[in-house]
């Protein structure tokens, strides 16, 4: 598919791809991982014929064949007759007001009869569990919702090959699951090549023929079988900063006890299976698998934020938040988690002041010193992380973007100067400091949005899914700089996420949200355990392996096991 594609983007001297060389045959699924700005997002515009025919971007070298045919030949709406793509940003797929008839675009423009545009609908509406929502404004939806839209729009053309492109980041546990076995059904029932850009391989492995890792450049470091992958290049996968299923891990520390390879490693289920083996490794587990769950504030402290039966609708007679009553104190790092539509996005915008409840009251916050804070000198204490980061990003370089706060307070040029510099090494995008912030990737846009509020002092941080499009090694690089800001400056930090391993990680506190109201709020430690899994199966989450693993690792302590 790919034959020594070499591509570089206007005005930037590094190439972004040097060389790929990936084949794909028909009805294979195959998962592309690798580092944030290796390259996975600008293969699939190539393989679209995105670039060079209709956006930014020039292919120097090499080509990319579809079904036999040079992108470069051909214009792109011939060969989105071939090739469904859902991209890494769900708004840039959805244009149409209604989700009917966003379901209805490809289908029409394919020039099918109504009858069979109707069942396409139906088909892939059922496929992502859509069908109650077709009246639905495509503008209100939450995140995970559009995500659901445009991988239900791309599947009612039916193309021969599907490119995704870390299509799942914004579903909740139960979503990810529903749309990795479509896409295995599609895979086994149709014929269709699956091609998926990915950084969490969780859900993946067991499904996926083949894996490709990508390092610098486009490199492919590792290509193969899942469970070979793995096993054979742990070592520098690690390097790469990847994101490593735990199942993974567990057999990789346990690969000296039992030749761990393929199925062994490739399900929460095995990895337990062969931990129950090997009872006397527990502790070398533990301790290799440095798990920890976020620690909990010391002392009592005092509530900086409260809502009693905070209610908003966008439309009369549709409540998105129907009565949420919750407290968090100052000092917290709490995550709030629940299935898509929730409420949690629109939660958070009536916090930063964005949208104002019904009633004015069910909303209030403290000063550190305990002072009741208006809706203006709420919103200058507090500072917001979008959802998708194009909606705050608009200066003309990363530098600029993350200098603009600074430079409205009067700093002088000297603080802003150590001040940007400090925060872009933290986010790791220093190197980009000249770059536009339009040419970053999804999860670099994500980094520099959190950038712009760090540079300034605030009590409280509100994110939106910050975990989408991270890797590893730069979640883990955030959550650091997030934890510090949250310990050493004591801000109070709230995210939405439906990462349960980034929860369990990180959270002190967890708020689980439902139909608008809150279901369940605590320690994070006590809620995420075995004891609790019917009830986070309400919520359409699932209790990460992590816990699963030192709620049997404390019972094998207590019976006397090493």
């Amino acid at each position: 598919m790919a034959e020594g594609l070499v591509v570089r983007y206007p005005g930037q001297e590094d190439l972004v791809l040097n060389g790929l060389e990936v084949s794909i045959q028909p009805g294979e699924f195959v998962v592309v991982a690798g580092p944030s700005g290796s390259g996975k997002s600008t293969f699939c515009r190539c393989i679209l014929g995105l670039i060079p025919n209709l956006t930014k971007g020039e292919i120097v070298g090499g080509r990319v064949l579809i079904c036999g045919q040079d992108t470069r030949h051909h214009k792109v709406h011939e060969l989105a007759q071939l090739v469904g793509m859902v991209f890494q940003d769900p708004e840039t797929n959805i244009f149409s007001l209604v989700v009917l008839d966003e379901l209805a675009f490809g289908p029409e423009n394919l020039g099918l009869d109504r009858p069979e545009i109707i069942r396409r609908i139906e088909q892939a509406s059922a496929w992502v569990g859509i069908r109650g929502q077709w009246t639905q404004r495509t503008d209100r939806l939450s995140g995970g919702q559009k995500q659901r839209v445009a991988i239900a729009g791309s599947l009612a053309i039916l193309p021969q090959i599907l490119v995704l492109d870390e299509p799942t980041t914004d579903l909740d546990p139960v979503g990810k699951r529903q749309v990795i076995a479509t896409l295995e059904r599609l895979r086994s029932s149709l014929g269709i090549t699956i091609i998926v850009i990915e950084h969490d391989l969780s859900n993946l492995l067991q499904v996926a023929d083949r894996l490709v890792i990508l390092g610098e450049r486009g490199r492919v470091v590792r290509q193969g079988p899942p469970g070979r992958v793995l096993a054979e290049g742990y070592d520098e996968l690690e390097k790469l900063g990847m994101r490593i299923p735990t199942c993974a891990r567990i057999g990789n520390l346990l690969s000296d006890s039992e030749h761990v390879q393929g199925e062994g490693t490739l399900s929460d289920a095995a990895a337990l299976a062969l931990l129950r083996r090997h009872p006397d490794r527990s502790r070398d587990i533990l301790r290799g698998l440095a798990l920890s769950a976020a620690r909990d504030p010391e002392g009592e402290r005092p509530a900086i934020l409260q809502t009693q039966n905070l209610r908003f609708d966008y439309q009369r007679g549709k409540p998105v938040l129907s009565g949420v009553d919750m407290t968090v104190r100052q000092g917290e790092f709490a995550a709030l988690v629940g299935p898509n539509g929730s409420g949690k996005s629109t939660l958070l915008k009536l916090l930063v002041g964005l949208l104002k409840p019904k009633i004015e009251e069910s909303i209030k916050m403290w000063s550190p010193e305990g002072a009741l804070l208006s809706r203006k000198q709420r919103s200058q204490r507090v500072s917001y992380v979008f959802q998708d980061p194009n909606h705050q990003l608009f200066e003309n370089t990363v530098w600029d973007e993350v200098a603009f706060g600074l430079i409205l307070r009067d700093e002088q040029p000297e603080v802003i100067e150590q001040r940007v510099t400090e925060v872009l090494q933290r986010v790791n995008l220093l190197h980009y400091r000249d770059r536009h912030p339009a040419t970053l990737s999804r999860g670099e846009k994500r980094r520099l949005a959190v950038a712009t509020a760090l540079c300034t002092p605030i009590e409280l941080l509100l994110l939106d899914e910050p975990t989408t499009g991270q890797d590893r090694k730069n979640l883990d690089g955030l959550f650091g700089i997030l934890q510090r800001l949250n310990q050493e400056q004591g801000t109070t930090v709230i995210f939405v996420t439906h990462d349960m391993l980034t929860v369990w990680s990180y959270a002190s506190q967890m708020i689980g949200l439902k139909d608008g109201r809150v279901v369940m709020q605590g320690r994070t430690r006590d809620l995420l355990r075995t004891a609790n899994e019917d009830v986070l199966g309400e919520l359409e989450l699932s209790l990460p392996l992590e816990a699963r693993l030192v709620d049997f690792l404390t019972e094998a302590n207590l019976r006397g096991k090493p």
